[in-house]
């Protein structure tokens, strides 16, 4: 059986990375000799941290609740089963641009309502102010809309890894 002449021939350099590396200077260069180029790539760089928190923020909160609900799925309670299997199919049907629209827009707003409401009696006892829909940031409710959204899904994977470990182990 022959072996191969050299493990390092000039075919297996990573010519993509080289030009990626060339991309990134001239991109470095571009910014630092550009005031607009600057300001854009802050308004990025910005946005790519919102991001990261909001997809950290999210993410924590969807494992932590799809974990309850896949719980719930595998319970010897009927009512629990039946809860967890109604929210996750109901849920992973919805497209999550149409979740985000509506807890934006209109589940916001409805929790403001029902928030003031039971919080009514210690409003006029002065001990809470009232909350208004512009209280509530758009990146919370997008974080929320996030949370729901992924929370179902995230609840399948837990369930079907619990189910995949037999008995006794």
């Amino acid at each position: 059986m022959a072996t191969p002449a050299s493990s390092t021939s000039k075919t297996d350099f990573p010519w993509w990375l080289a030009v990626a590396a060339a991309l990134a200077v001239a991109a470095a260069i571009f910014i630092a000799a550009s005031d607009l180029y600057a300001q854009v790539f802050a308004t990025v760089a910005k946005g790519i941290g919102i991001t990261v928190f909001v997809t950290v923020v999210a993410f924590a909160l969807a494992s932590a609740i799809g974990l309850g609900i896949a719980l719930m799925g595998l319970s010897e309670s009927r009512w629990l089963r039946q809860i967890a299997r109604f929210y996750v199919e109901i849920i992973r049907g919805v497209p999550m641009l149409v979740l985000l629209f509506w807890i934006a827009f209109a589940g916001a707003p409805a929790f403001v309502a029902g928030w003031n409401a039971l919080t009514a009696p210690l409003q006029s006892a002065g001990l809470f102010g009232e909350l208004m829909i512009r209280d509530v940031s758009l990146l919370w409710r997008a974080i929320m809309a996030l949370t729901i959204g992924y929370s179902a899904f995230i609840s399948e994977v837990f369930r079907a890894g619990i189910q995949a470990v037999e008995k006794g182990q």
